[in-house]
């Protein structure tokens, strides 16, 4: 389910009064990704109530209540997703409250991040907003495996722990 602001249905354009049949003039096909898929963009006044997925780049403008699985997304400054992310790239300015699964995620200052993150590379932009735990993980599995065992550490099990000083 999604829904649109109600200015934006209002709103007249050229497609109303011409289709795209009656024009001779070609329509432009949106760009494509490296691997041939197109670009989806979720625009700011568009929320969709549900789990989205895409084998191609995201941008996601308006807002995502549900999980999200492409090979690339872009939350933009004015985005948000209440849910779990999973792409190969991750790039954050807007806002996510939710697990994030990601081989290259990038936080940038504007971001504002709630939930733990499972990555093979990550960079963190000075302003960032940021709650959660950070887990590097070898692979895509490992990361969903450890993001299910919930209330298990996130860190390196076998790593010496520091004894209490008394």
């Amino acid at each position: 389910m999604f829904t649109r602001n109600s200015d934006s249905i209002n709103s007249k354009s050229s497609l109303d009064q011409t289709s795209a049949e009656e024009t001779s003039e070609p329509v432009e096909a949106a760009p494509k990704s490296k691997g041939g898929a197109r670009e989806t963009v979720i625009s700011n006044d568009l929320t969709i109530h549900g789990n989205v997925a895409s084998e191609g780049i995201v941008r996601l403008e308006g807002t995502i209540i549900g999980d999200m699985n492409c090979s690339s997304l872009v939350v933009e400054n004015d985005g948000a997703i209440a849910g779990n992310i999973s792409a190969d790239e991750v790039k954050v300015h807007g806002r996510v409250e939710g697990t994030v699964h990601g081989k290259n995620v990038m936080l940038h200052s504007s971001a504002f991040v709630e939930g733990d993150i499972y990555h093979q590379g990550i960079g963190i932009e000075m302003g960032t907003q940021y709650d959660g735990r950070i887990k590097w993980v070898k692979d895509a599995e490992e990361g969903q495996r450890l993001s299910s065992q919930k209330g298990a550490p996130i860190g390196n099990d076998n790593a010496p722990h520091a004894e209490a000083a008394e």
